[in-house]
């Protein structure tokens, strides 16, 4: 019989220690021969990257640890692509100079050297081996010229001879270059300044010749529809993901510009991308196409584009994280279940068979995780809010009939982000000890269509606070969630949303934010400028106008913030201001910042600290007594009954000359 205790009181064998362990997989590429290539983020380790190979049959190992080591390859920034049996081309994680990396071999430099003069402030990504096998293709940045930046789409020789090719220079972004098996023509994606490229963008092809391409011209896309991830099916014709159906669908579009769609399904097999972006799809060698799709959650399938035909995969596996990477012998990628952690998987062709490859994880006992359920709550005037809801479970404790469940409402770090479908540890961590998460894909997030991203432009800062209240309306009458002790967690633009909603309306007690965004106008912090236009497009009028001190002014609930010293993508000051703002005006708080850290936390050290401080202060602000936690001082709140930690806050000061 179970035990009887209030919820967030329950004692958890899911550990913090546990969840900081767990590696993040990223970034996987498949040889010919078989072979999987991928990325691993240890947080025991300090966070640091390691790159690992392995394949069917073959265990896992570590490659080119000291040659990555030599060229500053250590958070894995850089980009990098193998390019032939222990060998790679990759750049250290200011990503400016490429190094072809061999066992045995000294690290030999494919672009110049910026301290030369001659590379200075260059920046290469989206690397593609080019048809000949002894060349990289590559946008490459530059920053040198006063005007503004350049991006060109380069050639680079992998003898060491420095003899980059220029083929086309612009001032627009461009990704994804894509040279013909022929070597004849180079496809790529292009967009101007002003617009995200899931918003709107174009395929492109031109001939190359000596002298660079001409013929260029433009075969799909424009300023209202997005493309992505072109990739050859012949000589004369390619393939292509693009939205004109409000739906990211595949096409195969020739070179006259010719189009046919392949599977013209009401679902996504495609996902918002910046630079080159995590793939979807990728050609097999009998001229099938493996593809991730759906909606919400990704699924693996083998798609026949003569007759448009889709063949699941008979895998365990429901969900599935880009890339996707399709070799002549393997399928490549990153699945997972709502009840197992992410792991790199290759299916192999001559047989289905599939193969875990990255290294297992221990998880603990299924009845220690949420039953969790994807569902639509429907808005007074008909929009859907999407929501993925997590109630607690435990197999030795329940609560009194009596008390309602305190949820934590999740948001998204980018509006455009989606829902996995894979176990989530840091999920689990709460809903094991009583307390129930809600995460709220509304409008604005990806998975669901074009119309349904949209819905967030120009109202950011109002349609997400109101799909907070659909959410809490609908967890209150249909999962027993107690209306009362709502806690609201966001990070990035999600930390926005979670300050808006303390500061305009009454439907939670409290608000825990990473990274938060607290200003999007003229008066915001310093930004990366490709952030501070992505906000503009979708930030309602208001909030654009809104000092860069008004959620602050609004608010009188309690918040916890926390945030890396080295955020590159929402510098510090926007945590720091809020502090000092919040202190001003005596609201209770606590404020993390973390020195050896950035946007997202890597090391196992802070990720237990983040979730303790959680722990602590949704303790503190709903008026239970987590089990084994440190207390959290909370500026401004008694702190009689607990002793008073330390405050790891820096000085703004600090923050200005560091961050």
């Amino acid at each position: 019989m179970a035990d009887q205790a209030p919820y967030g009181t329950w004692r958890s064998s899911l550990t913090v220690g546990d969840v900081a362990r767990v590696p993040r997989l990223r970034t996987v590429a498949a040889e010919d021969g078989g072979a999987v290539w991928w990325q691993e983020v240890h947080p025991q380790q300090g966070g640091r990257v390691t790159v690992m190979r392995g394949g069917p049959g073959v265990e896992a190992v570590k490659v080119l640890v000291a040659d990555l080591d030599a060229i500053g390859f250590r958070d894995g920034a850089g980009p990098w692509l193998p390019v032939g049996r222990s060998a790679a081309v990759a750049a250290g994680d200011d990503g400016h100079r490429l190094f072809l990396l061999e066992p045995g071999e000294e690290p030999l430099p494919l672009t110049g050297d910026a301290e030369a003069g001659d590379g200075d402030a260059d920046r290469c990504s989206d690397l593609v081996r080019g048809p000949d096998g002894d060349t990289l293709w590559c946008v490459r940045e530059s920053h040198r010229r006063a005007a503004g930046v350049e991006r060109s789409l380069v050639v680079v020789p992998l003898d060491g001879s420095l003899a980059v090719r220029t083929l086309l220079t612009t001032a627009e972004h461009l990704a994804t270059p894509r040279p013909s098996p022929d070597g004849a023509w180079l496809a790529w994606r292009q967009w101007p300044q002003e617009l995200m490229p899931w918003d709107g963008s174009e395929l492109r092809v031109g001939r190359i010749t000596a002298e660079g391409l001409t013929e260029v011209r433009t075969l799909l896309g424009g300023p209202v529809e997005s493309v992505l991830q072109p990739e050859w099916a012949s000589p004369r014709s390619q393939y292509a993901i693009s939205d004109r159906t409000r739906w990211w669908n595949l096409y195969q579009v020739e070179l006259d510009g010719a189009l046919r769609p392949l599977c013209p399904w009401a679902e996504e097999f495609g996902r918002p991308q910046c630079e080159g972006g995590p793939s979807t799809y990728g050609c097999l060698p009998d001229g099938r196409l493996a593809v991730l799709h759906g909606t919400e959650e990704w699924r693996l399938d083998v798609l026949d584009p003569s007759d448009g035909v889709v063949t699941p995969l008979a895998l365990p596996y429901t969900a599935w994280q880009p890339p996707l990477h399709a070799g002549r012998a393997v399928i490549a990628g990153v699945g997972g279940t709502p009840a197992s952690l992410p792991r790199v998987v290759a299916v192999e062709l001559s047989s289905g068979r599939h193969s875990v490859l990255s290294r297992p994880v221990p998880e603990p006992p299924a009845e220690f995780l949420p039953l969790s359920r994807s569902t639509v709550f429907t808005a007074r005037d008909g929009h859907e809010v999407h929501v993925v809801v997590h109630p607690p479970r435990h197999p030795h404790f329940q609560s009194s009939s009596r008390e309602r469940v305190p949820y934590l409402l999740f948001l998204n770090d980018d509006p455009a982000d989606q829902a996995t479908g894979m176990l989530d540890l840091t999920i689990a961590f709460f809903t094991s000890r009583g307390l129930g998460v809600a995460e709220i894909h509304g409008r604005g997030s990806s998975g669901y269509g074009r119309s349904y991203r949209e819905q967030i432009y120009g109202r950011w800062g109002t349609a997400d606070v109101e799909d907070c209240a659909v959410a809490v309306r609908a967890l209150t009458e249909r999962w027993v969630a107690d209306p009362a002790r709502m806690v609201v967690r966001g990070t990035g633009a999600g930390g926005n949303t979670a300050l808006a909603v303390l500061a305009g309306t009454d439907l939670c007690v409290a608000a825990t934010v990473y990274a938060p965004i607290t200003a999007v106008g003229p008066a915001a912090p310093g930004a990366p400028p490709a952030l501070a236009d992505r906000l503009r497009v979708l930030a309602c009028d208001s909030a654009l106008l809104r000092p860069s001190s008004w959620p602050a002014a609004r608010i009188h609930r309690p918040v916890l913030m926390l945030h890396g010293l080295h955020d590159r993508t929402v510098p510090t000051t926007h945590t720091v201001l809020l502090r000092d703002r919040l202190q001003e005006l005596r609201v209770p708080h606590a404020c993390l910042i973390f020195a050896d850290e950035g946007h997202v936390f890597r090391r196992a050290e802070t990720i237990t600290h983040a979730l303790q401080a959680e722990l602590s202060f949704y303790g503190q602000v709903r008026g239970f007594h987590p089990q084994h936690t440190p207390h959290l001082r909370m500026h401004g709140l008694s702190n009689e009954e607990h002793p008073a930690s330390s405050d790891t806050s820096p000085r703004p000061e600090e923050v200005s000359t560091r961050g």
